[in-house]
């Protein structure tokens, strides 16, 4: 036991290790308690529990950030489209709707200038299924949300190359 916690290399492979898989480097308790559990089970038994605790906390992150982000979505989707279109004085549309897209994963950036680009088919379908719409009524809202994002302001990204901002995919066709 006493070398493992003496040996500053492993003890860096395990942080390092957590911090592949997690995010953040871990807490002194963490590599001492993955040190005692080496000295018991081995070190690549230590490296793969690290791996799995590093990737179950950040799972757990995620999930509490996805929670924390729905629960201030709108009752309805009807709600929501009128908190995109018809803003008050304090309120930011364009953050939130940056804010869920990057939630939701429907978030890109242009390849050449790396503005920020909201994905809206992706978003909507997200926001749609979150809903819980089915049908004619989901087609609505999946119409009337993407409109709604698409005149909020921020950058949906040129249609026919989704890897760039408009200006540039405009730019793009231009050099053609």
């Amino acid at each position: 036991m006493a070398l493992i916690l003496k040996d500053s290399d492993f003890l860096r492979k395990l942080g390092s290790h957590y911090e592949g898989s997690f995010g953040w480097e871990p807490t002194t308790e963490q590599i001492f308690r993955w040190a005692v559990y080496a000295a018991a089970h081995g070190i690549n038994s230590a490296l793969q529990l690290v791996a799995e605790e590093g990737l179950a906390d950040r799972e757990e992150i995620d999930s509490a950030f996805i929670g924390e982000v729905e629960s201030e979505l709108p009752q309805t989707w009807q709600d929501l489209v009128e908190r995109i279109e018809h803003t008050e004085k304090d309120d930011d549309p364009q953050h939130d709707i940056l804010r869920w897209a990057e939630t939701y994963g429907a978030l890109g950036e242009c390849a050449i200038c790396a503005t920020k680009i909201v994905h809206t088919d992706s978003l909507t379908e997200v926001l749609v299924e979150h809903y819980g719409l089915e049908g004619d009524e989901a087609d609505e809202a999946a119409e009337d949300i993407e409109h709604a994002l698409f005149d909020s302001g921020v950058e949906t990204g040129d249609l026919q190359d989704r890897s760039l901002c408009f200006y540039h995919g405009d730019v793009m066709r231009r050099d053609d």
